[in-house]
């Protein structure tokens, strides 16, 4: 049974990362319309999803950031 429900989770993800991928074009899109800049726009998009990864980040307590693991990248 909970190998089922780790299956419909999955199946759930990747249906969500479909939809966000549509969602996130008409973000921009509208983003683009209301501030006639395509660079603030993406300026915008980019610091939006840079603050959503690193609240992710912090909040899934992943192995914290190092200098060794930076320098090796």
């Amino acid at each position: 049974m909970q190998k089922i429900l780790m299956n419909l989770a999955f199946y759930l993800m990747v249906v969500a990362a479909g939809a966000s991928f549509s969602l996130q074009q008409a973000a921009n899109n509208h983003l683009l319309a209301e501030l006639l800049s395509q660079w603030w726009a993406g300026f915008i998009s980019y610091v939006g999803g840079s603050l959503a990864m690193l609240f992710m980040a912090l909040v899934c307590r992943g192995p914290g950031l190092s200098w060794d693991m930076l320098s090796r990248t």
